[in-house]
C-alpha cells in the first residue's frame, strides 16, 4: 500500500481527511510546522500555507500533491497540484481523490527524467530566449527546439513558459 503524508495545521481538518485518504492509502499526519525534506512519501495532501513555503520541495512532485484549501474558488491551472476544497461535500471529495488517485497509477509528471539536452533546452527558455536564439546557441534545428520543449511540457507536466521558468528557478537549473 502506498504511503501518505498529510500537511494541515488543524489536526481536525486532518483527521477528517484521513478518513477519506485511508481508502487509498497509509495515512500519516504530520504536525504543522513540518518540513518535508525527503522524499519518504507517495502523496502528500497538503495546505496551501505548507505548499507555497515548501514549493522547492512541492513543485517537482506536483502529481503526487494534493493542495487542501479552505476557499471554493482556488485557482487550477496546469502549473498547481489538484486542489480539494473543504467546501465540497463528500461525494465531491472522493471524486476529486479517485482522480487524484488514479492520475498516479497513468505514471504523468515528474517521474519521467529530463535528458541532458532537455534541460539545456530549459535553462535557454527559462532565460527568455527565443526558439531561434536556443538553436543557434545549441546547434540544432528550431523543429528540434520545439520537440524539445514539448517532451519537456509533457514530462513535467508544466505548459507555459513562466511555469516552466519556475521549475528551473526551483530546481536549480538556471
Amino acid at each position: 500500500m502506498s504511503k501518505l503524508l498529510i500537511l494541515y495545521p488543524s489536526l481536525i481538518v486532518a483527521r477528517g481527511l484521513e478518513t477519506f485518504l485511508s481508502e487509498y492509502s497509509e495515512v500519516t499526519i504530520s504536525d504543522e510546522k513540518a518540513h518535508p525534506q525527503k522524499d519518504e512519501y507517495d502523496f502528500y495532501v497538503v495546505s496551501s500555507m505548507h505548499y507555497s513555503s515548501n514549493i522547492s520541495f512541492f513543485l517537482p512532485r506536483k502529481s503526487r500533491v494534493l493542495i487542501v484549501t479552505e476557499q471554493s474558488d482556488y485557482p487550477q491551472t496546469e502549473e498547481l497540484p489538484l486542489t480539494l476544497s473543504l467546501t465540497m461535500n463528500a461525494d465531491n471529495i472522493r471524486r476529486v481523490l479517485e482522480g487524484f488517485f488514479s492520475n498516479e497509477e497513468e505514471g504523468v509528471g515528474e517521474c519521467d527524467v529530463l535528458s541532458a539536452r532537455e534541460i539545456e533546452v530549459l535553462r535557454e527558455i527559462a532565460r527568455g530566449k527565443t526558439f531561434k536564439e536556443i538553436a543557434d546557441a545549441l546547434f540544432i534545428s528550431v523543429n528540434t527546439v520545439t520537440t524539445h520543449r514539448k517532451n519537456i511540457s509533457t514530462k513535467l507536466g508544466i505548459r507555459s513558459v513562466s511555469g516552466l521558468t519556475v521549475y528551473a528557478m526551483m530546481n536549480g537549473i538556471v
